[in-house]
């Protein structure tokens, strides 16, 4: 089951087998319950216990220390860009 919106977000992230028979469903809960009640008609169950959400974006924000670092990089890429145009 993929819930949400990461098939979209990251197509190149998810594998064929993962999207193969997959039943995709928004985040609500009537949706959920839709994609539970067919797969458990299927035969498909776990345990409370081993049920265990999956998520493809784990950490959605960058910290200030990363988003720095970006804005360094870029800074570097544009100069280099620029001397190499100069030069040309």
């Amino acid at each position: 089951v993929l819930a949400g919106n990461a098939h979209i977000a990251y197509p190149t992230r998810l594998s064929e087998a993962c999207l193969q028979g997959a039943v995709l469903a928004t985040p609500t809960g009537a949706a959920l319950l839709a994609v539970a009640t067919e797969r458990l008609a299927l035969g498909h169950k776990t345990s409370a216990q081993d049920a265990r959400p999956v998520y493809v974006r784990d950490k959605v924000a960058q910290t200030e220390a990363e988003r720095t670092e970006l804005k360094r990089a870029e800074v570097k890429r544009a100069a280099a860009e620029s001397l190499l145009a100069a030069s040309a």
